[in-house]
C-alpha cells in the first residue's frame, strides 16, 4: 500500500500465525511484546515462556581478554572452525565471528 511518499506492506495476520507455528524455531517469541498482532493463538504465549527460559546462556555477556586470547589462539593457531569454537565456549558462531572480526579490527591497524 501506497500513501503519499510512504510504502506500508500489511500482513494477513492468520497467515503469519499459521507459517510462525511451523517455523517456531526461527523467531525468538521472548522478544515479541504480547499482543503485537491480534488475535495472538494460545501456543504463542507458551511459547514466549519456553523462548525466554531458554535463550542463550551468554546471551549479553561481555567478552573478557582471557576469552579474547583463547578465542584468538584457537581460531589461527589451533585451526578450529567458528561453530567448534562457539560449542566449547558456550557462545553463538555468529558470535564467534564478530568478535573475530572486531579482534582483527583492533590487531591489525589499517
Amino acid at each position: 500500500m501506497r500513501a503519499n511518499t510512504r510504502t506500508f506492506l500489511g500482513i494477513d495476520v492468520a497467515a503469519f500465525w499459521k507459517w510462525a507455528q511451523q517455523n517456531k524455531e526461527l523467531i525468538n517469541f521472548s522478544k515479541v511484546s504480547l499482543n503485537t498482532l491480534i488475535p495472538e493463538p494460545d501456543w504463542v504465549k507458551e511459547q514466549r515462556k519456553y523462548d525466554y527460559f531458554n535463550r542463550p546462556k551468554y546471551e549479553n555477556k561481555k567478552w573478557t581478554e582471557e576469552e579474547d586470547a583463547r578465542l584468538w589462539y584457537m581460531f589461527y593457531q589451533e585451526g578450529r572452525t567458528q561453530q567448534e569454537i562457539g560449542q566449547l565456549i558456550g557462545r553463538s558462531a555468529h558470535g564467534i565471528q564478530r568478535r573475530l572480526h572486531r579482534l582483527r579490527k583492533k590487531k591489525l591497524p589499517q
